[in-house]
Order: C-alpha cells, then structure tokens, then sequence
C-alpha cells in the first residue's frame, strides 16, 4: 500500500474510533445521569414514606404542630434537608370542600364573599354551582369544575378536593365513605376561613372576630383539645359548628422538591373507629395511604 493510501486509511480509522469513544462517552454520561437522577428521586420517596410512617404512629385523637410526634416530622424534614432535599408537610383537609360541603354555608354571606368570584351575581353562582355539583361527578379537578364560581385564591387558600364525604351528602353510592366527625381541624385551619365560618350568619356566634382572634392565640402555644372547643365557641354541644369544626386531620399533604424533581402526595387517614362505625360491610378505610400523588422533573436552573 502506498503511504499516501496508508494514511488515508488511518485517518479514517482514527476518526471513526474518535466518534465512537464519543459516542461511549455520551452514553455514559446519559447512563450515569439516569442513575443519579433515579437515586435521587428514591430518596425523595423514601423520605415521604417515612413521614407516611410517622402519621400512621400517632396517638389518632388530636393532631396539631404541638402533638408529640410533630417533632418525628421535622426531624424527617431536617435529615432531608441535610441532602438537598426540601419537604412541606401541612395539613390538607381543614379547608371546604365544594364536592361535600353543604350549599348553605357555601354561600352564606361571609363565606361567600372570601371565596365567590365578584363577576356573576349570588343567585347566579348558587344556580351555577347547583348544577355543577349536580352534573358532575365529585372529582379532584376542583379548579376546573367550579372555575366559574370561585376565585383563584380561594383555590389557592381555602378550598381542598380531599376529605371524606360528611354526614349530610346524600349520594347513595357514597355512604361507605361517609363520615360523622368534624373534618375542620380547629387547630389548623386558616385564620381568614376560621372568621368567615364564625361570621356566618347560619351560625349565630356572638362576637366572631374575637372569639377567632382568641382561638388563634390559644393553639399558637397549645392544642386544642376537642372538650374546649365549645367552651371557645360559647355553645353548646349540639351547635350546628359541631359538625365542622374538630381536631383531627384526615388528609394531609406533603410537598418535595430536590435539584431536578418535585413531588406532591396526599396521605388520607381514616376515621377513628368507634362501634357506632363497626359493621359487616363498612369499608374499611386506609391508615394512612396516598390517595393521590404527582411526580414531574423540575426545569433547569437558568444561571444567564
């Protein structure tokens, strides 16, 4: 062979073995990546289920940032914090839920005007929300099922699509999911909602605001236990708020995000069991389980 020719050919060859060790090099590079980034979300999931783990060991009769196995919680929460992982856990089902709960509150007037949409008249939205309700399905898509009637922040704030169906829904097909507990936890739900539930006139509280106002002081120290709650309230046992407000949390929410994932899960616990409840063929309820998760990668970090 000719040199000139020789040369050629070991160009030729030095240049296909170059793209193949590129080629070997990008593969691994993408191989390793996947593994990191499957590392990576195991660990996020591995830390949910420890926390999953920490709910089912409570003491299942009063829940609020002063319970004594809140503080399993936040060491969960600082372990993942140690490898770049942040958590949230907070309490989901203290909220209204527009799947359940009934129209008369919904729309009573203090409640309405800190979650109703300001377009369409009362009436209108009442007769909107009616046959939304009664269309539809109860579905978790709460924000596109009732996008015309609430407002975003009310979404945002203090409506949920997660908690049990309540004593007064009247689906059939529902009632081994119904419960008679309070699903507002006293010692969790949000100031604003708080004063518009006690503000409402279907309620008859005297002086609302600084019955809330002491509520919210009290369980900033301590819990609230389900025997104060009507001394607080200045009523009797039998009030009508005694079907809304307890101190129990049936679903909780935990939110996690590392470098490049996020993930959001609902954890449902079940009600407390009691022989009223106890029959052949009640559902028997998860404790606790997810009921409901989201998993996506999140966008790169742009550093331009």
């Amino acid at each position: 062979m000719k040199p000139v020719y020789f040369m050629a050919v070991l160009l030729i060859v030095c240049s296909i073995l170059m793209t193949s060790l590129q080629s070997i090099q990008i593969m691994l590079t993408a191989v390793t990546k996947v593994t990191q980034n499957s590392a990576e979300i195991t660990e996020i999931w591995h830390y949910i289920f420890e926390i999953i783990d920490t709910i089912d060991t409570n003491d299942q009769r009063l829940d609020s940032k002063h319970s004594s196995w809140q503080k399993y919680i936040q060491a969960i929460i600082q372990e993942a914090a140690n490898k770049d992982i942040s958590l949230y856990f907070s309490d989901e089902s203290s909220r209204l839920n527009p799947n359940w709960i009934d129209e008369e509150l919904l729309f009573s007037t203090e409640v309405a005007k800190l979650l109703c949409r300001t377009e369409k008249s009362k009436l209108e939205l009442q007769e909107l929300f009616k046959k939304q309700r009664e269309s539809n399905y109860p579905r978790l898509s709460i924000n596109k099922q009732y996008a015309e009637i609430f407002s975003d922040a009310a979404f945002d704030q203090y409506l949920t699509a997660f908690s049990w169906p309540s004593i007064d829904f009247d689906k059939p097909e529902l009632f081994n999911y119904i419960i008679t507990e309070p699903q507002i936890n006293i010692n969790y739900i949000d100031p604003t909602l708080l004063d518009a539930l006690l503000s409402s006139e279907i309620f008859g509280i005297q002086n609302p605001k600084s019955i809330g106002e002491k509520i919210i002081q009290l369980r900033a120290d301590n819990s609230i236990r389900k025997d104060m709650i009507f001394s607080l309230l200045e009523v009797d046992e039998k009030h009508p708020l005694s079907l809304y407000l307890g101190v129990k949390t049936f679903f909780w929410r935990i939110y996690a995000y590392s470098a490049n994932y996020e993930v959001s899960a609902v954890i449902a616990t079940a009600p407390t069991k009691t022989t009223e409840q106890t029959c052949e063929n009640c559902r028997q309820f998860p404790s606790p389980g997810i009921i409901w998760f989201e998993s996506k990668r999140r966008p790169p970090i742009n550093n331009s």
